[in-house]
């Protein structure tokens, strides 16, 4: 009966009919719909910009904010420290299970390295085990001679060359050494040949920059760092600003976390029984005793 209805009516009246049915189609697929940096949002979504911001769309207008990090709770006493993962926001406990002392340093489970050039030492389950390398005994040729090379354990036999004069220094022979930082020069038979790094091509998102880290000589990409009271620092350095804050630097923007010092009750055996905070520490201890606290 509709269909009967609906074909005899003016052409023009079944325009006006159909116009108006998608008009108000599109007004209630767009009601409340949000508009944020390029990108189109439904009604009552939401969405992160970065690790440490949500945004949500509430009726065609964008409310965005922080996240808010606790304190994790890490035992610094015990060598644990804050770390941010990638792509969180939040700081969380590191665990150096196994972890061992060595100098006053503390090195991870499974290590391995060189205090020396002849010592080679492990971690393995908080117990240190170096061993001395043992030298063989080595004869050298005619034209060679043995020789002690720096940072090397063991003599080797170096054959004999003119030596190269560079900078008013002297080389020996198959001696190579960097007179900059990208570059490195060697002695061969009185002539001496330099190099310099050949860095690969690199290509920076939009916001990064690109810097050459010390020690190295090619450039590559970081995020701008952050500034805190005149300092800067880099994309997932941590640091303290009292012994009881510890900020990080993540995407351009600084977290701090204020650590909450739990109960602590004193000795109720005598008197004169204070709480202190120990210099560099952010937790109470109890100095001497005290008569009746609680």
């Amino acid at each position: 009966m509709f269909a009967a209805e609906w074909r005899m009516k003016p052409w023009p009246v079944q325009a006006l009919i159909l116009g108006l049915i998608v008009i108000l189609n599109t007004f209630s697929l767009s009601q409340g719909v949000c508009f944020y940096q390029g990108l189109q949002h439904a009604n009552f979504t939401v969405w992160t910009t970065d690790p440490c911001t949500v945004c949500s769309c509430q009726d065609s207008i964008v409310l965005c904010k922080n996240i808010q990090c606790s304190d994790p709770g890490c035992d610094f006493q015990r060598g644990e420290k804050l770390r941010i993962a990638p792509n969180n926001c939040c700081p969380e406990c590191a665990s150096n299970s196994g972890s061992c002392q060595y100098n006053g340093e503390i090195i991870g489970d499974n290590s391995q390295w060189s205090p020396t050039p002849c010592a080679t030492c492990y971690c393995t389950n908080g117990v240190v085990e170096c061993i001395n390398s043992t030298c063989p005994n080595i004869q050298c040729n005619a034209d060679e001679v043995m020789q002690n090379v720096h940072g090397e354990c063991c003599p080797q036999c170096v054959k004999v060359g003119r030596q190269c004069a560079y900078q008013s220094q002297q080389y020996r022979h198959g001696q190579s050494w960097s007179p900059a930082k990208c570059a490195l020069c060697k002695c061969t038979d009185g002539t001496t040949q330099c190099y310099i790094a050949d860095c690969p091509p690199v290509s920076c998102l939009q916001g990064q920059l690109m810097v050459v880290p010390d020690g190295q000589c090619c450039p590559e990409c970081q995020n701008p760092p952050c500034t805190h009271d005149s300092a800067l620092y880099f994309e997932g350095e941590i640091w303290q600003t009292s012994p009881c804050n510890h900020c990080s630097c993540k995407a351009q923007s600084i977290s701090c976390v204020e650590l909450d010092c739990y109960e602590r009750r004193c000795n109720n055996v005598s008197s004169f029984a204070i709480l202190q905070v120990p210099v560099g520490n952010s937790y109470l201890i109890s100095i001497g005793n005290i008569r009746n606290y609680s």
